[in-house]
């Protein structure tokens, strides 16, 4: 399914000073960087079995998290419990394993970092996601249950529930999507202030359920370009899903000022690995 059908607003940068951007939004946004503006939301596991021609994603998911669970002897699930599927699967998207799961993280910067890193030959985007619909259905969960769990452990039930039944959610406009932490964070989660994005029923694409899940219309909104921070700031007043498209022109100045304020790969990925990686800004010359 293309975007089209998809109802957001996309902004290009231009005179707007990028670095001003996330003072137009309240408490209560989600971002998102891609590499290339044109892609759309799609979590690894829809890309891979759409790639393998596979649309029994549910099955694919259900291997996954049986062959993890052999391998608890690595040492790296931290005593997981058996049942607890979220965690699993962040888990598995740590590692580099196709899950339901898509990364989020509530800095812009970070996810502006992520858009640019590696500076590449082509404009990149930050996708913006309101959360507060989504926080109204977990907050109508639980008065309608009477539970006495916080809002993010229900939001994590949800996932576990549409994982052990897959067809649980399969008619639910309104639960077709959440986001939570797992009850464990790791060093990467913290540095990153990261977040998955989950959608609860695997027989739609990601921007199907996103699009139910935020109650939006499905009918995409011409293109608008950002010409003022009092444009965005109405807008985000009013919007549920925004993408910020990045001239590729744009990366090497932007990337500079994102180190400048600490925002490396050292930093966001801790350890020799995240370190390592970030030698490559001086080897490419871009200091």
């Amino acid at each position: 399914m293309t975007d089209q059908t998809h109802n957001y607003t996309s902004y290009l940068f231009e005179k707007v000073d990028c670095f001003d951007i996330p003072d137009s939004f309240n408490k209560g946004w989600v971002f998102r960087g891609h590499k290339k503006a044109c892609w759309n939301l799609s979590s690894s596991l829809e890309r891979e079995t759409g790639r393998l021609g596979n649309t029994d994603r549910a099955a694919f998911e259900a291997v996954t998290l049986d062959q993890v669970k052999l391998a608890a002897s690595y040492g790296e699930t931290g005593g997981i419990d058996s049942a607890d599927y979220f965690s699993w699967l962040a888990l598995l998207q740590h590692h580099g394993c196709k899950t339901r799961l898509l990364d989020f993280t509530e800095s812009f910067y970070v996810a502006l970092y992520f858009a640019v890193q590696d500076c590449p030959a082509t404009d990149s985007a930050v996708w913006a996601i309101a959360t507060g619909a989504l926080d109204a259905r977990i907050a109508e969960v639980r008065a309608q249950g009477g539970f006495v769990l916080t809002e993010e452990d229900i939001a994590r039930r949800l996932v576990n529930n549409a994982i052990e039944y897959p067809d649980r959610y399969k008619g639910e406009d309104t639960l077709a999507i959440t986001y939570a932490k797992p009850s464990r964070l790791n060093q990467r989660l913290i540095a990153q202030q990261g977040l998955f994005l989950c959608p609860l029923n695997l027989n739609n694409s990601f921007m199907e359920n996103l699009t139910k899940g935020l109650g939006l219309t499905g009918t995409k909104k011409p293109v608008k370009r950002l010409s003022g921070l009092n444009d965005l700031r109405a807008a985000a007043d009013q919007e549920k899903v925004v993408k910020f498209c990045i001239p590729q022109r744009l990366h090497q100045m932007l990337l500079f000022h994102l180190r400048k304020m600490n925002i490396t790969d050292a930093t966001l990925f801790p350890g020799f690995d995240g370190f390592a990686r970030s030698i490559n800004y001086f080897a490419m010359g871009r200091e």
